[in-house]
């Protein structure tokens, strides 16, 4: 739903969306200049027209997208300093998938995690980051499961790198140490 903020006539867009595990995001308004990530890389809103959302990497690779289309890709705003807080407490408690039982080889495995990165959830990847570092306790990571390893920790450090104006190593290193790696 397009709406206009008629002080100074921006456009905005007023949205819901459900991120489990994530708390304060399910209402919240879009406009130009806010930041929106997908499962690969923070983007920010260049112009919002007739209901589609335009949008910019730091690379200035532009995109767009309908509104309605923005849960089906997977596309959320940052979170809050709030839910931060709420992933480090997720991270501390350790909690760790459980992948399925019919996930007994690398491919299986492999697209299994795929789908958690491409989830874009906060929560399911704490899940997978804890579940690798369990892991690679007892063995080490194959080559595939490292780079999924490695997407999902920097995907996460970088959000929270951005909320919290922290510098990008300083919240992996805060991650891995909260992790107890």
């Amino acid at each position: 739903m397009l709406q206009y903020n008629h002080s100074d006539l921006v456009p905005s867009v007023q949205l819901f969306i459900f991120v489990e595990g994530v708390q304060n995001i399910a209402n919240f308004t879009l406009k130009i200049g806010s930041k929106i990530i997908d499962s690969e890389q923070i983007y920010t809103i260049s112009d919002i027209k007739n209901d589609v959302i335009y949008y910019k990497s730091d690379d200035n690779c532009s995109c767009s997208i309908p509104v309605k289309n923005l849960s089906i890709a997977c596309i959320r705003p940052l979170m809050s300093k709030e839910d931060i807080t709420l992933i480090f407490k997720n991270l501390s408690e350790k909690e760790s998938l459980n992948p399925p039982s019919t996930t007994k080889n690398n491919q299986n495995n492999n697209n299994y995690f795929g789908e958690i990165l491409y989830s874009n959830n906060p929560s399911k990847i704490c899940k997978l980051l804890v579940y690798f570092n369990q892991l690679e306790k007892n063995a080490v990571l194959t080559k595939s499961d490292q780079v999924i390893y490695d997407r999902a920790l920097n995907h996460l450090a970088n959000e929270i790198s951005v909320v919290s104006k922290v510098p990008l190593n300083l919240t992996k290193n805060k991650i891995l140490s909260i992790m107890g790696k």
